[in-house]
């Protein structure tokens, strides 16, 4: 009986190594069956971009048309723009424009004392303002304090906000899409064409459906055109959005020319008698020179299948969380194909906000369009007034 006791230690931690090695085996052979499940379905996926691939060059050279003929329907639930803005701008409201309304409540009551115009500085810097746009700021609001010194510096500073924004320099006069980039030119029976540059990850294929929703919620016809010939991924992501929102799609075999793809794509667009064509291009780097050029000879290859004239609308597409970056490119890539405005997306990404007003002050372009969120209806018309007082909102009466 003593040496069955003193057996049972032994028995016990048999048992137990026993129950390890099950468990183990159990986890291994769970992880095999993880990893096979997984390869079988990248393979399916594969396969599925294959096909979709080899869908998309059977319609190479020539205009596909629209799964969904009808106009965008928007969603009737959606915000209004001012309310979508307000929404969209909340984080450089509670991050740049917190710390301005901070500093502007200790504004002294008569002069503007050198710290205060220090601290002013440091939030606008912060919020990437740049250098000669922050002193504009201050010397329009010491000359709107001396004119009128019963102005409140919140308003002085609204307003020198809004003038950077809408400077003659600036005027939405001559844009294709109108006073507030509506879609009221395009509706005179000629072609309006809008050309849609930038770098990688800006976001110029979203945009270009997104504006193309829209251009065509007025019941224009719009054609996108694939000019970004050498990503697979990027015809069929616009591909998905020409479905999405009911336009046609201009395509071409992968790897041509983008600047003849562009050419076949205006006199189709021409052919069809529609209203809007938006190209969109392949991104590239405001440092790279040949990408660059490339871009020059789009322009003329527009130019010349128009009779001379060239894109109505040649819109940089910037990613306004790259701050500072973008006001670079903007520069760049206005040398190489002149620009007429620019698109500010991802704004809801950022709490800083202030690179509407570099490069507005900083090139003397206009903002086009906002982008404030996934929706197709969250790339907006350009306001400065509703922009500023989006900014300027107080918190408490926002509704999400």
């Amino acid at each position: 009986m003593t040496e069955l006791f003193d057996l049972w230690p032994a028995a016990l931690g048999a048992l137990a190594l026993g129950g390890i090695a099950f468990g183990l085996f159990r986890q291994r052979s769970s992880e095999r069956a993880r990893t096979a499940s997984d390869s079988h379905d990248e393979a399916r996926q594969g396969h599925e971009e294959v096909a979709g691939g080899a869908a998309a060059r059977e319609g190479d050279a020539q205009t596909r048309p629209a799964a969904r003929p009808t106009s965008v329907q928007t969603d009737t639930a959606a915000l209004s723009d001012k309310a979508a803005l307000a929404s969209g701008l909340q984080r450089s409201r509670s991050g740049f424009m917190a710390q301005l309304r901070r500093v502007l409540g200790n504004a002294p009551s008569s002069e503007l004392s050198a710290a205060w115009v220090e601290e002013v500085e440091a939030v606008c810097l912060g919020a990437d303002i740049g250098v000669s746009t922050v002193d504009k700021i201050i010397d329009g609001v010491s000359s709107q304090r001396q004119a009128d010194p019963t102005l409140s510096m919140e308003h002085a500073v609204r307003a020198v906000l809004k003038d950077l924004l809408v400077s003659p320099g600036i005027s939405a006069s001559g844009s294709a899409f109108g006073a507030h980039s509506t879609a009221v030119s395009g509706r005179d029976g000629t072609l309006k064409v809008i050309l849609l540059v930038g770098v990688n990850g800006a976001g110029k294929t979203t945009t270009a459906g997104k504006l193309a929703a829209h251009l065509a919620s007025d019941g224009s016809k719009v054609v996108l055109a694939a000019g970004d010939t050498y990503r697979a991924a990027a015809l069929e992501q616009l591909a998905g959005w020409s479905r999405r929102v009911g336009v046609e799609l201009f395509t071409s075999e992968p790897g041509r020319d983008p600047a003849a793809v562009l050419y076949d794509a205006v006199k189709s667009a021409q052919a069809q008698g529609a209203q809007w064509l938006i190209a969109d291009t392949a991104g590239r780097l405001h440092t790279k020179a040949p990408l660059m050029d490339e871009l020059a000879r789009v322009g003329k290859s527009l130019a010349k299948a128009r009779d001379g004239q060239g894109a109505d609308e040649t819109l940089l597409v910037v990613d306004a969380t790259t701050g500072q970056n973008g006001l670079l490119q903007a520069r760049e890539f206005h040398a190489a194909a002149p620009l007429t405005g620019v698109v500010l997306t991802k704004m809801d990404g950022t709490a800083k906000g202030g690179i509407a007003f570099s490069i507005s002050d900083g090139l003397g372009l206009p903002i086009r369009f906002v982008g404030v969120g996934e929706r197709t209806e969250d790339l907006l018309p350009f306001d400065p007034s509703l922009f500023i007082e989006a900014l300027f909102e107080d918190p408490q009466g926002i509704s999400h």
